[in-house]
């Protein structure tokens, strides 16, 4: 999580993915290329809350096959 809002009953939380290479593809030389689309999740009511997830996930870019 690296921010959160809130307004009168309305809350916003912000995620963005950590710059580690996912764990699956150990076999593979990859770099952090930029992030795609951000994608806005609503949530279950948190405590009579509104809930807006906001998720940026990165995008990985191999070194040999040049493949995002």
């Amino acid at each position: 999580m690296i921010s959160h809002t809130k307004k009168d009953e309305v809350m916003h939380l912000y995620f963005e993915e950590r710059n580690s290479a996912p764990k699956e593809e150990t076999s593979r030389e990859l770099i952090a290329h930029g992030f795609h689309k951000q994608a806005t999740i609503q949530d279950f009511p948190l405590r009579g809350n509104t809930v807006y997830l906001h998720v940026k996930r990165r995008r990985w870019l191999d070194k040999t096959t040049k493949e995002v």
